[in-house]
């Protein structure tokens, strides 16, 4: 009777370090790609919104971005004060644009 010494390695299960690694390499990958095409769907919206009405498209996109630049503005003190006329009817600004007009009238 013969014997033999065999070695018995099981190769059902890597090394769980380096599995990790690619997973999260892979999720990785799979984040970024989502991530554009997430870019390419909010792109490809604007262009078919632009598209079916491109005057309505407009007048919206404009009106959104005018309430947001009020709304920013309206948190600091500047953006308030412009917001009130008053800010308009003090003596420095008759003679800002006194000085203004002065400038642009001596540039001709």
């Amino acid at each position: 009777i013969q014997t033999y010494e065999l070695q018995v390695t099981d190769n059902k299960h890597p090394d769980t370090l380096q599995q990790s690694q690619e997973l999260a390499t892979i999720d990785s990958k799979i984040a970024d790609l989502l991530g554009e095409i997430d870019k390419h769907r909010t792109s490809r919206d604007f262009l078919v919104a632009f598209n079916k009405e491109p005057v309505e498209f407009l007048n919206d996109l404009i009106a959104t971005q005018a309430h947001n630049y009020k709304l920013l503005n309206s948190n600091t003190k500047e953006g308030e004060a412009v917001r009130l006329s008053g800010f308009y009817q003090q003596p420095l600004m008759s003679e800002a644009v006194s000085m203004y007009l002065d400038r642009i009238g001596s540039n001709k």
